[in-house]
């Protein structure tokens, strides 16, 4: 079930798509070059441990996708359940960045680990804002 190719097929869906992204540290090399054969850039750090720098990297890379404007609603598909705030950015700030700047988004993650946070964003943005678990997968 989490192989690669369907934790795409379950996201993508038959979208067209216009950047991919993952961010992940110690990733294998095998599991590396299977999410790049699907057009997807891989950033991985060896040396970090689990998720140490990885929603930094990740917060970057969904601002800097928010930022655009394409004059029409694109949708950014963001997987994670993290919500947590310590002081710096966080996958929330990111998702409200990209509804001010007109995207819809939506959130992939597994149910048991999703932050309350969304499910308040749910309730005051649903025509824009939306949630799928992986548990459907």
């Amino acid at each position: 079930k989490l192989e690669p190719a369907n934790i795409a097929r379950f996201i993508e869906g038959d979208r067209t798509v216009k950047e991919r992204m993952l961010v992940g540290s110690n990733m294998g090399g095998q599991l590396k070059h299977k999410w790049e054969q699907m057009k997807y850039a891989v950033m991985n750090d060896p040396r970090s441990g689990p998720e140490c720098f990885v929603d930094e990297a990740l917060h970057a890379q969904v601002q800097k996708t928010a930022s655009k404007r394409f004059g029409y609603r694109g949708v950014i598909a963001l997987a994670t359940g993290d919500g947590n705030a310590k002081g710096r950015a966080t996958f929330p700030d990111c998702v409200m960045l990209a509804l001010e700047n007109d995207w819809h988004v939506e959130l992939y993650s597994w149910h048991a680990s999703t932050s309350q946070v969304y499910l308040n964003l749910l309730r005051e943005y649903s025509s824009v804002f939306s949630i799928r678990y992986f548990d459907e997968m």
